[in-house]
């Protein structure tokens, strides 16, 4: 793919305080100016997939044969339709203007009540490419269309009671709207993706007959290749008119409660609603028209409205999803009897997060492809990819008279949440990401056939984890299961010393100083791209409509003699090491 990026940002700040008796007002404007040269093209030099076929003489060919005769099973190629230019860029600009306007109200010595309201309004001069054609087939529509002057309005109110005067104990909260950043990398899409400046090749084959090219500059395309229809096809990206940059209603509610020894007691609750967040669709694809055995709907990738598209994806907003976090800390402030030198903190915190789509891409085909779900143009809510259920978080120094400080960091979380789906499409949306949630059988009657290492090695997986084997006789649910825990602590030595007014300052940083004590306890394994193939999908049985999968168990990656469930796991080779970082600071 090629890919390189120019922006420039230009930012102007300006605010106003006034004091007038109990209250404290601030008027102000935040601006910021963009300019962008952005060129990000995906499958520029080609880009193949093998899977395993069935030949003329109906002989099992094997994807590693499939790729030593030559025989794709799916091709996909960008190429610029610019004669001049073999890699045009997207080059636009945008600025968003922001007004801001609070009143901090000292109700009396121990209440305050801040108030406020702020208004941004996103503004894109610049629109993409008009395709004609694109209007032509998708009434009402146009790849121009840009969401330009919809206006973010963010109210807020919070307040502050110093419940005994002294702040020994302190209750605070607020409600408000919240508003994110401008998603420009998004919004960019549009203006790389409008069949103007690309031409976009996306077949699949079952068998020999397209052609493979190992030569990157002489890829095939329409009407350079006889496998391939002459016909020009292009990829599309729009923007709803309408699209806003997410939002959220946040509520908070904290208690913080002076203790003895000098340390503060927090307990705090964060809940946040989706007013406005991202969600992707292919809006060429038509509505499914079936639905499976398990209830999945049905889609004909063939079923589309124009042909003269691989696909054509469209930004838009979703209200669905929420998040809360619930936290306990306890913090020991420098100074006082108990141990001066001593600083640091102890929290834990409880979350869950629930979204249609967690946007881990830059780009709207990844976003669609790669969302694990059971429809793509209609997802539902489910656990986030950035969900964390349980963390602990620990970090404490210690500062000796002679000029030497002891840290270490420490968090303990849950391992990042991951899916388990087929390998291959199993519900007809011609996505190119394992993106099919899996089937997991209760027993061998479910399936159609299991091939591979058959059903009694899968039974055997599917019963070496609770979890799993409690999610039987149903689809899995999205991000149900989660990698191992992980455990990371840093450590940190400084030593100071001092001459005549000018210092110098000696560190030593240990990152990741569990896996230094034992390469057990610093291991941090993980799931490739937070989902795991579970099955390769080889299609429903005509009769039964039951599904036929292949099943390899994975290799007994931790030695232990099994092959099961926490096999699946892969160990990061560069965060499971130690590392030792040395450091000086001179300061005059």
């Amino acid at each position: 793919q090629a890919n390189s990026l120019h922006q420039d940002i230009f930012e102007i700040t300006n605010y106003l305080v006034y004091f007038s008796g109990d209250h404290t007002f601030t008027i102000g404007t935040h601006n910021e100016f963009y300019r962008f040269d952005n060129l990000f093209v995906q499958h520029l030099f080609g880009a193949y997939e093998f899977d395993a076929y069935t030949d003329a003489n109906g002989n099992e060919v094997s994807a590693v044969d499939a790729f030593r005769n030559g025989v794709p099973s799916r091709y996909r190629y960008s190429f610029s339709l610019d004669p001049n230019d073999p890699t045009p860029s997207a080059d636009w600009g945008s600025y968003q203007i922001g007004l801001y306007a609070q009143d901090e109200w000292k109700m009396n010595p121990r209440f305050v009540l801040p108030y406020g309201i702020r208004a941004d309004v996103p503004v894109y001069p610049d629109t993409p490419s008009d395709n004609p054609r694109f209007s032509e087939l998708f009434e009402g529509r146009s790849t121009t269309d840009v969401p330009s002057g919809n206006i973010l309005w963010s109210p807020r109110v919070g307040f502050n009671y110093d419940a005994t005067g002294d702040r020994e104990t302190q209750l605070r909260g607020g409600v408000g709207i919240f508003s994110g950043r401008n998603p420009t990398v998004w919004l960019s899409n549009a203006y790389s993706n409008t069949g103007v400046e690309y031409g976009r090749v996306s077949v699949r084959n079952t068998g020999p007959g397209l052609t493979f090219s190992t030569d990157p500059n002489n890829q095939p395309a329409p009407g350079t290749d006889p496998n391939l229809s002459p016909v020009s096809t292009s990829e599309i990206n729009v923007t709803s008119e309408d699209f806003k940059q997410p939002q959220v209603l946040r509520t908070n509610l904290g208690l913080d409660q002076k203790m003895a020894g000098n340390t503060v007691l927090t307990l705090e609750g964060i809940w946040s609603q989706t007013i406005n967040d991202v969600i992707i669709r292919n809006i060429n694809l038509l509505p499914a028209n079936g639905t499976a055995f398990d209830g999945r709907p049905l889609y004909d990738r063939s079923a589309v409205i124009s042909n003269e598209f691989t696909s054509v994806y469209e930004l838009d907003n979703t209200s669905k999803g929420w998040r809360y976090n619930l936290t306990a800390q306890l913090q020991k402030l420098p100074g006082g009897d108990f141990m001066p030198g001593l600083t640091g903190s102890i929290a834990y915190t409880y979350g869950q997060s629930r979204d249609v789509n967690s946007g881990r891409s830059s780009t709207a085909s990844s976003n669609w492809n790669f969302n694990e779900t059971l429809d793509p143009n209609n997802p539902a809510l489910g656990i986030s990819d950035f969900e964390i259920p349980h963390r602990i978080l620990l970090n404490a120094s210690y500062s000796f008279s002679f000029g030497t400080t002891f840290g270490i960091f420490y968090e303990g979380r849950s391992g990042r949440p991951f899916n388990l789906v087929y390998d291959n499409d199993a519900n007809g949306d011609g996505a190119f990401g394992s993106n099919d949630l899996a089937y997991i059988p209760l027993n061998e009657d479910e399936l159609a056939e299991v091939t591979g290492d058959g059903w009694e090695a899968l039974d055997s997986f599917l019963s070496s984890n609770e979890k799993l084997n409690d999610a039987r006789g149903a689809i899995a649910q999205r991000n149900f299961l989660n990698e191992p825990w992980l455990n990371q602590m840093d450590m940190r030595v400084a030593q100071e010393f001092s001459f005549g007014g000018q210092k110098f300052e000696l560190t030593a940083d240990i990152l990741n100083f569990l896996s230094l004590l034992s390469e057990d306890w610093g291991r941090q394994e993980f799931v490739n791209f937070q989902s795991y193939e579970l099955f390769d999908f080889n299609g429903y049985d005509p009769v039964t409509g039951k599904p036929s999968v292949r099943f390899f168990a994975p290799s007994d990656r931790n030695g232990d003699g099994v092959q099961d469930f926490d096999d699946i796991f892969l160990t990061d080779n560069l965060l499971s090491r130690w590392r030792v970082q040395l450091g000086l600071r001179y300061s005059f």
